[in-house]
């Protein structure tokens, strides 16, 4: 949530529309910790065959199906949607990190991680 108000503080974006951009870019990112956990996502909620890939695959299919569904709802979900590219993905990083410090239950992230989230975020 936090890495979603720095974004919102950037672009105004209301909190409900910036988790559309944030989650899927910050799943992308973390999915590699518990891959399995994310092939569970994809299988029980997207309907994305258990046999349809690698589990990376599969694990990638689902952040996909999440973010094309964000998209179905009319809901900007890259920072390119907002007219924007990779410009302030620095500036948000250190502006996030300098007010929250280290983010994360799942995966602890630091001021890099955060820097590579708001980078999956561009597109």
């Amino acid at each position: 949530h936090n890495i979603e108000h720095t974004l919102a503080e950037f672009y105004h974006k209301p909190h409900g529309a910036g988790l559309a951009i944030t989650t899927p870019a910050w799943m992308k990112f973390v999915y590699r910790h518990d891959v399995d956990r994310f092939v569970q996502f994809a299988v029980r909620v997207w309907g994305i065959a258990e046999d349809s890939g690698t589990p990376e695959d599969i694990a990638l299919k689902g952040i996909k199906a999440l973010k094309d569904f964000f998209k179905s709802l009319g809901l900007d979900v890259c920072l390119k949607d907002l007219g924007a590219g990779d410009e302030n993905c620095k500036a948000m990083a250190q502006a996030c990190f300098k007010k929250y410090g280290t983010l994360g239950h799942f995966v602890k992230l630091n001021e890099p991680d955060l820097y590579q989230i708001y980078l999956n975020m561009v597109e």
